[in-house]
C-alpha cells in the first residue's frame, strides 16, 4: 500500500448502456488518496480512451517520475502505444495476474462504486447524457463528498490535499 500520493495509480475500464449504445469509461484513482485523478469517455475501446484518462491525469497532477501504473492485462494496457505513454511520463507499469480479478481489485471496486451510484438508478437515453452523469459523479460528489472508510473517513480530495498541502496551497 502506498504511503502517500503519486505513488500507484490504477486503472481500468468499464461501460456504460445508453439507447444510443455502449460509453466506455476508463478511470484511473490514485491509490493512497482513493481520488480519481484521470477519466475517458468514448463510444470506443480503442487505446485512445485510456490515453486521454493517462493525459487527464498527468496534466492535472504533475506527478514525478516513478508512479506505479498497474491495470489488468487488457489489449489497450498492453499495446506498445500506451507502455510508450507511461514511459514517457515516467510511470512504472505493473499488470495483473492473468485471469484474476484481485489482482486490480481496488479499481474493480471503482467501476463498482460508479455503477452502484451514477450509472444502475438511471436510464441514458444519450451518450451524452451519460458522460453527463458520469462527470457530476466524479467531480461533484466522488472526489469531493464520498467518504471512504479506508481513507479514515476523508473525502479523496481531503486526503489528497492532507498528503500534499504544499501543492495545494494558495500563496
Amino acid at each position: 500500500m502506498p504511503q502517500a500520493i503519486h505513488q500507484v495509480w490504477v486503472s481500468d475500464i468499464t461501460y456504460v448502456a445508453t439507447q444510443e449504445g455502449w460509453l466506455y469509461v476508463a478511470l484511473i484513482m490514485d491509490l493512497f488518496s482513493r481520488k480519481i485523478v484521470g477519466y475517458g469517455m468514448s463510444t470506443s475501446l480503442k487505446t485512445e480512451l485510456i490515453a486521454a484518462a493517462l493525459r487527464m491525469a498527468v496534466g492535472r497532477e504533475c506527478p514525478p517520475s516513478g508512479v506505479i501504473f498497474h491495470s489488468d492485462k487488457g489489449c489497450q494496457y498492453a499495446s506498445q502505444y500506451f507502455r510508450g505513454l507511461l514511459a514517457e511520463c515516467g510511470f512504472r507499469q505493473s499488470m495483473g495476474a492473468t485471469g484474476s480479478c484481485f489482482d486490480n481489485a481496488h479499481a474493480e471496486a471503482l467501476n463498482h462504486a460508479l455503477k452502484v451510484e451514477c450509472v444502475y438508478p438511471q436510464t441514458f437515453q444519450t451518450r451524452d447524457e451519460a458522460r453527463q452523469s458520469i462527470f457530476d459523479w466524479i467531480e461533484i460528489y466522488y472526489n469531493k463528498k464520498r467518504f471512504h472508510s479506508s481513507i479514515n473517513y476523508c473525502t479523496p480530495e481531503e486526503k489528497h490535499v492532507e498528503s500534499n498541502p504544499k501543492q495545494f496551497s494558495v500563496a
